[in-house]
């Protein structure tokens, strides 16, 4: 990824581990939103919903609710890239290495979206894959995954998306 020249007193001035201690606070963020259950009134007579301690994510509609805030996130990076690329007071260069960014941010997309399709084709009911900088997860709706299907997945995934396995992080949703 190149830097973009902003003029002096507008860069961001994080250094590669803030950025990099950003972006797992964020997904950390991302999965306890999604990964903790709901404990209104209704879900506690849902029989559904059990121990967070299992690492099972317990929420109806989280895979509808993620897609949903996914695609305004991405709307949102677009605009921001297309902002970027189309301001007339930036700099060729800028604009050059914002137009490469976003070229490598809709091939991303894409690829979350194929892996995604995928799967899916391969009998998983719903799935849900993000990849970030040094980081990805894959979100599968069944009860529990044995640690060959894991193993299968993970090697999928690194094949197929050129994830790094070990930074990888696969959950299971009910």
């Amino acid at each position: 990824m190149q830097k973009w020249n902003f003029p002096k007193g507008q860069g961001n001035g994080l250094k590669p581990w803030m950025k990099v201690t950003l972006l797992v606070l964020a997904v950390v963020v991302l999965i306890t939103i999604f990964a903790v259950p709901r404990l209104d009134e209704s879900s506690k007579e849902d029989p559904s919903v059990e121990d967070v301690a299992t690492g099972v994510i317990y929420e109806q509609d989280f895979f509808a609710d993620y897609r949903r805030k996914r695609e305004s996130w991405r709307s949102d990076e677009e605009d921001l890239y297309r902002s970027i690329i189309n301001d007339d007071y930036m700099d060729a260069a800028d604009k050059s290495a914002a137009s490469a960014d976003y070229d490598l941010y809709l091939r991303r997309c894409e690829l979350e979206d194929k892996v995604e399709e995928i799967l899916k084709g391969r009998g998983y009911s719903d799935v849900i894959f993000s990849i970030e900088d040094n980081l990805s997860f894959l979100i599968l709706q069944k009860d529990s995954l044995s640690e060959e299907e894991r193993n299968d997945l993970s090697a999928f995934v690194e094949a197929y998306a050129g994830v790094d396995g070990e930074k990888l992080t696969i959950f299971t949703a009910k």
